[in-house]
């Protein structure tokens, strides 16, 4: 299901949900029948505002998917005490997500452009598992002559949590740029 507001030169907005599952039954070999149970489900907002030089622009979104792993050891299966347990081979994960953009968009060379975001995801799972994402970015860039000059930054820092990881980590990337234009190409570095 889309929803998605009506054209308009100030501001735009929607909403989505999607959903997709599956359901059955698998016979293993020399085994039982297994069920087969996996869904997909998302659920988002997201929305843009237009002003006179920039775009401001943001969303959020949570998403849940469910799997089955239904493959067992057949080894396992001939002992007389195998007992099928569905729950112990369902995994789930679940995912929020927001992030706020803006952008600006002269159309002369004697401005300098812009473009910043901000991000935030966690995830996490059924084992206790979890991931915080912040990202943090950034460019400027100009046009002199015929010439586009700028540089960028973004910060990605990667929380975890969990019994078999905890290490995190944080990303920082620094993006200068250029690129030349010719009559007959385009340069870039």
């Amino acid at each position: 299901i889309y929803y998605n507001s009506p054209r308009n030169q100030d501001y735009s907005y929607g909403a989505y949900f999607k959903h997709r599952a599956s359901t059955g039954k698998v016979e293993l070999e020399k085994g039982p029948k297994v069920p087969t149970n996996n869904s997909k489900n998302e659920i988002a907002l997201f929305g843009k505002k237009i002003f006179s030089s920039a775009i401001l622009s943001g969303g959020v979104s949570y998403s849940h998917n469910r799997n089955l792993f239904y493959g067992i050891d057949s080894a396992q299966m001939a002992k007389p005490t195998f007992r099928f347990n569905k729950d112990s081979l369902t995994q789930y994960f679940n995912n929020i997500r927001a992030e706020v953009n803006l952008k600006s968009f002269y159309l002369d060379s004697t401005h300098i452009n812009y473009k910043a975001s901000v991000g935030y995801d966690y995830y996490n799972d059924k084992s206790d598992f979890g991931e915080n994402h912040v990202s943090v970015g950034g460019e400027v860039f100009k046009y002199i002559q015929k010439d586009y000059l700028g540089a960028g930054l973004n910060i990605l820092h990667v929380g975890k949590s969990g019994s078999f990881d905890t290490v995190s980590n944080t990303v920082v990337s620094v993006l200068p740029m250029l690129r030349k234009y010719g009559s007959f190409y385009t340069a870039s570095i």
